[in-house]
């Protein structure tokens, strides 16, 4: 008599053991897949996007060259009537555009550790370094985090970051929703995070 084997194949482990989990809601790497897969995006709504953050990257560019520039044009009308006065030992200027803006729902360690296993789903383990240094220089891994010049929004500054909602209803606060749909705009526009992350290098955006 013959019996039938049933065999389960784990996904996400690389030792072929239960799949890994995250401790923060304990969302298994199957859920994780299964919001990776559900936020799929086209190329033309990716390129969307990358216009945006094109437009605005150019802006505040133009807008921090001005701003220099009159600076500059002030001081020298300044030192032609007084001396120099020592600068302030607070500095100026405000935050950076991209710094977080307030706490998320979960830290940046967890955003990271979520990051990091849907980023292996999606068959990118290689480019985790890319893509840790990528969303670190655009948000700091913030799900909060936005750009209070071009109104980017979460971990991967979506612009507008009401893209994200079709992630999931919660982008404003879920990092996994966030990064779901972030890392689906990079599959879309450049392939992988490396690729990504060398845009972002080369021209200031990605």
């Amino acid at each position: 008599m013959l019996a039938a084997v049933l065999v389960l194949v784990p996904i996400g482990g690389d030792d072929g053991g239960e799949p890994p989990t995250i401790a923060a809601e304990d969302m298994s790497a199957n859920e994780m897949l299964e919001m990776l897969q559900g936020s799929e995006m086209d190329p033309i709504a990716a390129d969307a996007v990358a216009s945006a953050k094109k437009r605005a990257y150019e802006k505040q560019q133009a807008e921090a060259k001005q701003k220099k520039a009159e600076k500059n044009s002030d001081e020298s009308v300044k030192s032609s009537f007084d001396k120099p006065e020592p600068e302030s030992a607070s500095g100026g200027g405000g935050a950076l555009p991209n710094a977080p803006a307030g706490g998320g729902d979960t830290t940046v360690s967890e955003n990271k550790a979520i990051g990091k296993q849907m980023n292996a789903l999606k068959g990118w383990s290689g480019c985790w370094s890319a893509l840790e240094s990528l969303w670190t220089k655009e948000s700091g891994w913030n799900e909060r985090a936005q750009n209070p010049s071009s109104g980017a929004y979460g971990i991967p500054q979506s612009l507008p970051g009401t893209k994200m909602a079709s992630a999931g209803s919660d982008w404003q606060t879920n990092a996994r929703t966030q990064i779901a749909w972030g890392l689906n705009y990079i599959d879309a526009r450049y392939g992988t995070p490396c690729e990504a992350w060398g845009h972002s290098q080369r021209v200031g955006w990605y």
